[in-house]
């Protein structure tokens, strides 16, 4: 069989059956008879697709055991490190919002001209407790009762600051509660002492100065 008008060239390969054509590759033309490659040369080039070898590619179960086996030693040298960096940066947060506090309590009492307190919360956060300030501590103007918060109102809410209880496995604790600061600035003396990854230290001064140890 014959098409007319087109021709693609021979694809079969050079060696062929005797009296076949070479093999080789002419330029495409228009206006020539193009003559169908002969059986066995199709035959041939569909074999030489098929006999593609595809190599396999996996891990064995030794290979497999011994990368588990690095990771987990990885891991179990990595997760400490991790955990420590964690409660350090949780501990150092910590202390910066408590010296903030400190401050703004300072603050507070000589711009309004009466004592602030710095002490560890109740349940609700709204008064001062006798707690350990790792259950959170909080900011107020003190009130009539020494210790206590001053009732809240819509133009002067109270408490000034709460604060969540301390996370992880920091522990705070302080040698005074409440700690007050005065129209004067001066303050009591108090040492308050976050223990977490190691312990650090925040000591207000009888003169109200507020410095981390």
């Amino acid at each position: 069989r014959t098409v007319e008008n087109f021709t693609l060239g021979r694809f079969w390969p050079a060696a062929g059956p005797p009296g076949t054509p070479s093999g080789g590759c002419i330029l495409p033309f228009v206006g020539a008879r193009y003559q169908a490659p002969p059986a066995w040369a199709i035959l041939q080039a569909m074999k030489s697709f098929s006999a593609v070898n595809l190599t396999q590619v996996g891990f064995t179960i030794t290979e497999l055991l011994i990368v588990m086996s690095i990771g987990g030693i990885l891991a179990a040298i990595a997760v400490p490190s991790f955990r420590d960096m964690l409660n350090s940066t949780r501990q150092n947060s910590a202390l910066g919002l408590v010296i903030s506090d400190l401050n703004q309590a300072r603050g507070e009492a000589i711009k309004r001209n009466t004592p602030v307190l710095v002490c560890g919360r109740n349940a609700g956060g709204t008064d001062c407790a006798a707690v350990a300030w790792t259950q959170g501590w909080l900011v107020c103007i003190e009130g009539a009762v020494p210790g206590q918060c001053a009732a809240s109102t819509i133009t002067d809410p109270n408490p000034l600051t709460v604060r969540p209880p301390l996370t992880g496995t920091l522990t705070m604790t302080t040698t005074a509660n409440p700690v007050r600061f005065r129209a004067n600035s001066t303050g009591t003396a108090a040492t308050l002492t976050l223990a977490g990854s190691a312990n650090r230290t925040v000591a207000v001064a009888a003169t109200g100065n507020i410095t981390k140890q």
